[in-house]
C-alpha cells in the first residue's frame, strides 16, 4: 500500500496530568515535529509490509491501525535527540526514509521559527471566537 505522507491525517493526542491530587486530561494536536514524524512513519510502515511491523496479510484499515500502534511504541525513540546532532544507535536501525525524517526534524528544531504553529487566519479567528 503506497501512501503519500501529506495524505495522512494526524490524530489528536491525549495528555494526562496530575495536579494537586486531581487528574486533568486534555486533548489537542500533536506538535508540528511529532506530526511530521508520524506522517513519515505511517507512510513507511504502510508502504513496506515488513519494514517496522509485519502487515503482510492485513487490509488497509488494519495496516493503518497496526502502524499507529507501532508508532506509539516507538515514538520515544523516534523523537529522541542525541547530543551530537546525529542519529542515535536505535535510530540508525530504522529504514532510510525515517532516518531522513529524523534528521530533518533535528535541523528544524534548531530554528526557533519552526516551533510556531502554522495557523491560517480563519483558524486564528475561530480560536478567538471571531466570525467572518
Amino acid at each position: 500500500m503506497k501512501i503519500n505522507p501529506e495524505d495522512i491525517k494526524v490524530p489528536l493526542e491525549k495528555v494526562v496530568e496530575v495536579k494537586n491530587r486531581e487528574v486533568q486530561v486534555s486533548i489537542g494536536k500533536m506538535t508540528y515535529a511529532k506530526a511530521e514524524m508520524y506522517k513519515s512513519f505511517m507512510s513507511t510502515c504502510a508502504s513496506d509490509d515488513k519494514a517496522l511491523i509485519d502487515t503482510t496479510d492485513m487490509d488497509d484499515e488494519s495496516t493503518m491501525k497496526a502502524c499507529a500502534m507501532q508508532f506509539d511504541k516507538m515514538k520515544t525513540m523516534l523523537m529522541e535527540k542525541s547530543d551530537s546532532g546525529e542519529l542515535t544507535p536505535g535510530q540508525k536501525k530504522l529504514p532510510l526514509a525515517l532516518q531522513k525524517a529524523i534528521l530533518k526534524k533535528m535541523d528544524k528544531s534548531s530554528d526557533p521559527a519552526s516551533h510556531e504553529n502554522k495557523e491560517t487566519d480563519k483558524e486564528e479567528k475561530m480560536e478567538e471566537g471571531e466570525d467572518d
